[in-house]
């Protein structure tokens, strides 16, 4: 959403007016950008909700929000990335209310009110995955689970200083994180120790 403005869409082109997107991405692999090219075929315009916003970086979430949004943005065209916004939502420990709350509100200030012409995609991965039930005001769509990625298995791969990650994000992303390593080496090291 570039200058705070989202592009003319195709009007009737696609059957939702947004599209929801929520996950960690710790990395973004290519089961979540499977999920998001679904997102991006169902709705004109798709926010992507960053979880763990404000936390504490760690080698279960190295990545802040904008290191996040990067690596996603990379996979994406011009025209794609037109159709985007990024939110951070924090996490709240034994209070998934104001969880719910907080990223409602921050959908709603993108979106407006437009529950009915909203989907939500995910996956149901885990017992991780129960939120997606959450909101029933937006029609849910399932991606399903894309050859099994799992960021953990990725993220200890990666630490671990092991090469078979590589194939499972896509190109840019493999380059931002191998940039990472090299260009913010403090930090991977220390991850790299924590592992």
């Amino acid at each position: 959403m570039p200058n705070g403005k989202w592009p003319k869409p195709d009007v009737g082109a696609r059957p939702f007016r947004f599209g929801v997107y929520i996950g960690r991405f710790q990395p973004f692999h290519k089961g979540h950008l499977h999920a998001l090219r679904l997102a991006l075929t169902k709705a004109d315009q798709v926010v992507i909700v960053l979880g763990s916003d404000r936390m504490a970086l760690t080698v279960k979430s190295p990545w802040n929000c904008q290191d996040r949004e990067e690596m996603i943005r990379a996979c994406l065209d011009e025209r794609d990335n037109h159709r985007v916004a990024f939110i951070g939502v924090r996490d709240y420990l034994y209070n998934e209310a104001a969880w719910l709350v907080e990223l409602q509100e921050k959908v709603r200030q993108i979106t407006g009110p437009t529950e009915l012409s909203t989907c939500l995609v995910g996956h149901f991965k885990d017992d991780s995955s129960y939120y997606l039930k959450s909101f029933p005001q937006w029609t849910l769509i399932d991606a399903g689970h894309f050859d099994g990625l799992d960021a953990t298995a990725i993220r200890e791969a990666y630490f671990a200083g092991r090469r078979n990650w590589e194939p499972t994000v896509a190109d840019p992303v493999r380059e931002w994180l191998l940039s990472f390593a090299q260009a913010r080496i403090r930090e991977f090291l220390r991850f790299q120790e924590e592992w």
